[in-house]
């Protein structure tokens, strides 16, 4: 069992509190740096979108005029309403939506989740644990 640590008084915390403040902002990035983080992942999902549709078109493109199971699929395609291909399409893209952004929370979690940590025990040492994963799932043997 480790020894018990020294509770600290008020002006070692809030020099403790100073410290961990100024490593807070020093690691931020700065606002342009990620504007512009934002702009380039906004380019890179769009133009595979771009991609897809166009790969796409030339793929109808070398089948036009052959009778081939493409016809199938465009005729299958083709009776679906538009309301119903925008239903879809919503659907599928807010699931793959909110699944990214879990990724991304469970990212933000485990990032911060050491310096927590620690703050945790430096105010009170005698804290235990809630026994979840660092990126804030619930333990595999809990289940």
């Amino acid at each position: 069992m480790p020894p018990a640590k020294k509770a600290l008084n008020r002006r070692e915390l809030e020099v403790k509190v100073a410290v961990l403040e100024e490593r807070l902002r020093s690691s931020k990035r700065s606002p342009i740096a990620q504007n512009l983080r934002i702009v380039f992942n906004t380019f890179i999902i769009s133009s595979a979108a771009v991609a897809c549709v166009y790969f796409g078109y030339l793929a109808v493109l070398a089948v036009a005029g052959q009778q081939t199971d493409a016809n199938i699929a465009i005729a299958f395609f083709g009776d679906i309403t538009f309301a119903t291909g925008t239903l879809v399409t919503t659907t599928i893209s807010s699931v793959f939506w909110a699944l990214k952004e879990r990724s991304l929370k469970q990212d933000a979690i485990d990032h911060m989740h050491q310096r927590v940590k620690e703050c945790e025990e430096s105010l009170s040492p005698s804290r235990t644990s809630s026994n979840l994963t660092s990126r804030g799932t619930t333990n595999p043997r809990d289940m």
